[in-house]
């Protein structure tokens, strides 16, 4: 499995981090202090992101890749020519989106609490519990036919 996060446990005054996934763009590297993404970093090298202070101490780092797939890398016309790089570009770019999914340790995947699943149950998500949950008591047809959340 691909993996698409870095983390590490902030134990001084570090304010540089490393990571080795690669990424279309620098808009698609995300960093989140103890799960609450910033904005207040810089790329020192390619692979390497600086933040503007150092966290306090125990603060978990988090660098992750978060694929931009709203639209293709590419888009080709009829009677263009296509280029390599653009073909290998829209194909990185749905790569990492597939493996960003499948990497559970990359924040953008959805937990589902096993506990409270049946056939039948609605999935929702709980804000309370901060996961996505399976509902016991409502099923599809009461949704369906008017009932709620």
């Amino acid at each position: 499995m691909a993996v698409t996060t870095k983390e590490y446990t902030q134990s001084g005054s570090t304010v540089t981090y490393s990571f080795d996934f690669p990424y279309l763009k620098t808009e698609d590297v995300k960093v989140s202090l103890d799960g609450t993404n910033t904005t207040a970093f810089t790329f020192a090298t390619a692979t390497s992101i600086q933040l503007n202070s150092a966290p306090s101490a125990g603060v978990k780092v988090l660098i992750y890749r978060n694929t931009d797939v709203d639209t293709a890398k590419a888009v080709f016309s009829s009677g263009s020519s296509y280029r390599a790089t653009d073909l290998n570009n829209n194909f990185d770019q749905s790569l990492y989106f597939s493996q960003e999914v499948a990497d559970t340790s990359n924040p953008l995947v959805l937990a589902l609490d096993q506990t409270s699943k049946i056939d039948g149950s609605v999935l929702y998500y709980s804000s309370s519990a901060s996961k996505f949950k399976a509902d016991t008591t409502q099923t599809l047809s009461t949704i369906v036919d008017g009932g709620s959340f």
